[in-house]
C-alpha cells in the first residue's frame, strides 16, 4: 500500500491511494480547538471516489464538535488528576497536623486528662497542649484560630511551635508568678 507522507495538515486533506488492485482514498481531517491541534480523523472510503462538498462540510462540523468533546474530555481529565493530587496533598496535611497534637498526654493521679480534635475540613485551626510542669501542675491550652482551612493549620502549626518552645524554657515561670 504507497501513501504520501502527511504533515499534520491544518485543513482536510484527500489522498488517494493504492491497495491491491482498487484505490482507497483517505481523508484527513484535524482536530482544532481553539486554534490547538488535538488530534487527526482519518477517514477511508474503498471507491475512486472524492467525497463532495456536502459531504466534506458535514464531516467539517462533526470534527469540530469532535474537537470540542475532545477538549472537554482532556480538560476533565485534568482537573481530575490535579483534584485527586490536591486531595492526596490536604491528607498528607491532615495526618501532619494530627502528628503535631500531643499523642501521649501526661499522666497525673489528680486528674485524668483526655484530648482530641477532628478539622472540619481535612485541616484546621483548632488545637490543644498539655502540660506538666515540673512543679507538679498540669497546664492547659486550648487554641481555636479564626477561619479553616489550610492558612489557618498554618497559623495553628506556628502557634502550637512557639508555645512548646516557650514551655520548654530553662526555667519555666510558676502556675501562680
Amino acid at each position: 500500500m504507497e501513501q504520501q507522507p502527511i504533515d499534520p495538515p491544518s485543513e482536510i486533506q484527500q489522498i488517494v491511494m493504492e491497495h491491491d488492485t482498487r484505490a482507497i482514498v483517505q481523508l484527513v481531517i484535524p482536530l482544532i480547538y481553539q486554534k490547538e491541534p488535538l488530534a487527526l480523523m482519518t477517514l477511508y472510503k474503498s471507491t475512486p471516489l472524492l467525497w463532495n462538498h456536502d459531504d466534506l462540510r458535514l464531516l467539517e462540523g462533526v470534527s469540530e464538535q469532535a474537537a470540542l468533546a475532545l477538549f472537554q474530555a482532556k480538560l476533565y481529565q485534568r482537573i481530575h488528576q490535579q483534584t485527586e493530587q490536591m486531595r492526596a496533598e490536604l491528607e498528607v496535611a491532615r495526618q501532619i497536623q494530627t502528628n503535631l497534637l500531643r499523642q501521649n498526654l501526661p499522666q497525673s493521679d489528680k486528674v485524668r486528662v483526655q484530648a482530641c480534635c477532628h478539622a472540619a475540613r481535612e485541616v484546621g485551626g483548632d488545637f490543644f497542649e498539655v502540660y506538666s510542669h515540673p512543679q507538679g501542675d498540669l497546664w492547659l491550652a486550648v487554641g481555636d484560630v479564626s477561619g479553616k482551612g489550610v492558612p489557618a493549620a498554618l497559623f495553628m502549626a506556628s502557634a502550637i511551635s512557639v508555645l512548646r518552645r516557650e514551655l520548654s524554657q530553662e526555667a519555666p515561670a510558676a502556675p501562680d508568678q
